[in-house]
């Protein structure tokens, strides 16, 4: 398990860069996007900053609450 710490090191480095790129991109491009009633953007899960962007990434990815 020690050894495999650097290669699983590289793979969350490799993943960080995307989501970074990809939060950026997102906040550029769907900043002005307005809440949906009902709909997955709302308050917490938007693109209207860097922070929430990243966040909203992270719950697409992850899966959590579709």
């Amino acid at each position: 398990m020690i050894y495999s710490l650097p290669k699983l090191m590289d793979v969350v480095l490799l993943l960080f860069i995307f989501f970074f790129i990809t939060a950026n991109l997102a906040w550029f491009i769907f900043k002005e996007v307005s809440e949906s009633k009902g709909g997955f953007i709302d308050e917490y899960a938007n693109f209207s900053n860097f922070g929430r962007s990243l966040i909203t990434l992270f719950r697409a990815s992850t899966g959590e609450d579709w």
